[in-house]
């Protein structure tokens, strides 16, 4: 089957604190996908490029954005993704910290049933089963190898950062782009408009219509030991 590469679905990863100091800092990742990327890779096996902004904050670290310590912290992330590249740095009005900004490319995919394992550090996948209504289920996945190889090269470049996943809030903002309303399905475990999700929850979301779906910490604990929670699915669409 071929794979149909695209840039539409836009995953930012905004990851405050990615290297962090002892003192510790929490990290957020923000995903912004689309109803209809998600029903075309689970129908057809798309794979969609996505685009990472990774938001670094640290005391001092925009110092750091044009030496060769900075330069070295791009290339870590590089490998743990596709590709990444240095966007900035600038200081941060009123806080002790600076941010270091870098794209990264991940993927957006169709789930395998094969367990193939993770290309990247975070990516996303579309888990279609079959006879399932069209559209699929949104899952978040995590690679606990990737993490432990970026965690010790970043540790080789300053001994004071670290990473520390499982402080980490990951949201996914879900942009109804199609014309017709889309009925979809929060988990438990979860925020919906930062409003609490104890069990799965049913609603439909309106053509322009976004909402943002964000783990609570036992998701995301699940996450950083599994290695993948589903996040949101598209019980029908048109």
């Amino acid at each position: 089957m071929g794979i149909a590469m695209r840039w539409k679905s836009l995953l930012v990863l905004t990851a405050l604190g990615a290297l962090t100091l002892a003192s510790g800092c929490q990290q957020n990742v923000t995903a912004d996908v689309y109803a209809r990327d998600i029903k075309d890779v689970g129908n057809d096996g798309a794979e969609l490029k996505v685009d990472m902004i990774i938001s670094i904050l640290a005391t001092g670290i925009s110092d750091e954005c044009d030496k060769p310590a900075g330069q070295a912290i791009v290339k870590a992330v590089a490998k743990a993704f596709a590709d990444a590249m240095l966007v900035g740095c600038k200081n941060i009005e009123g806080s002790m910290n600076d941010e270091m900004r870098i794209r990264a490319t991940s993927r957006l995919y169709r789930y395998a049933s094969n367990g193939e394992a993770p290309k990247h550090l975070v990516e996303l996948a579309v888990l279609r089963l079959e006879n399932s209504p069209p559209g699929g289920t949104l899952v978040a996945i995590f690679s606990k190898p990737i993490y432990r190889h970026l965690e010790k090269q970043i540790s080789d470049i300053n001994m004071m950062a670290k990473l520390d996943f499982e402080k980490t809030t990951f949201t996914v903002n879900l942009t109804n782009d199609e014309r017709d309303p889309v009925k979809t399905l929060t988990f438990g475990g979860s925020f919906e408009d930062e409003v609490p999700i104890d069990r799965d929850t049913g609603r439909a979301i309106e053509p322009r219509q976004k909402i943002a779906i964000r783990l609570g910490d036992v998701k995301m604990s699940t996450l950083s030991k599994d290695g993948a929670v589903p996040v949101v699915a598209l019980t029908a669409t048109k």
